[in-house]
């Protein structure tokens, strides 16, 4: 399967608080989405290569929303990235 997560950049003073390094650059999670990640462009590489698995996503709250609200904008957002990504005449089992 495939896992999904986006990324934010930290203010280089932020260093210690980073998650992840991104070519030398500090990162953490970020709403799916919102981030440095362009999740349409790897779903769409993905189904054009003929991927047929799974996809997790991992989460992270957006700071304006609920948690359930951020989820479901999480979903909704998934759920794009796969219709924009739909190759013409093929669905790929989503």
């Amino acid at each position: 399967f495939v896992h999904l997560k986006d990324v934010r950049k930290l203010p280089e003073e932020w260093k210690g608080d980073a998650e992840y390094m991104r070519g030398g650059t500090p990162t953490k999670a970020a709403p799916t989405g919102t981030g440095l990640i362009d999740l349409k462009k790897v779903v769409r590489t993905l189904l054009k290569n003929g991927y047929q698995g799974g996809m997790t996503v991992e989460y992270a709250r957006h700071p304006e929303l609920s948690d359930l609200e951020s989820m479901k904008a999480s979903r909704e957002y998934v759920e794009r990235c796969l219709a924009d990504g739909e190759i013409e005449g093929d669905k790929n089992g989503f």
